[in-house]
C-alpha cells in the first residue's frame, strides 16, 4: 500500500470513529413510519445493539429482539432492564 492509501485509510478511519454510520440505523425511520402508532409485538430479528428494538419498544406491547452473538445482546437486554442476562 503507498503513503498516500495508509493516510487516505488512516483519516477515513479517524472519520468513522468521530461520526459513525450504521448502514441499518439508517433505515430506522422508514420502519417506523412502515408500521401503526401502536401495535401487539414485534421481532427485530439479527438486533445487533438492541436500537431498532428500543424504538419498537416505545409502540409494541412486547418487542423481543434476537441475535446470535451473546456479547451484542447482553448489552442491550441490561439497558432495556431486562433481567434474564
Amino acid at each position: 500500500m503507498t503513503g498516500l492509501l495508509r493516510r487516505l485509510h488512516a483519516v477515513l478511519d479517524e472519520f468513522n470513529a468521530a461520526y459513525p454510520w450504521d448502514h441499518n440505523a439508517y433505515y430506522h425511520r422508514w420502519i417506523l413510519r412502515q408500521l401503526p402508532p401502536r401495535f401487539g409485538r414485534a421481532l427485530d430479528a439479527g438486533s445487533g445493539s438492541g436500537d431498532l428494538a428500543r424504538l419498537l419498544a416505545g409502540r409494541a406491547d412486547r418487542v423481543c429482539g434476537i441475535d446470535i452473538d451473546p456479547v451484542l445482546t447482553s448489552s442491550p437486554r441490561l439497558k432495556a432492564g431486562d433481567s434474564r442476562g
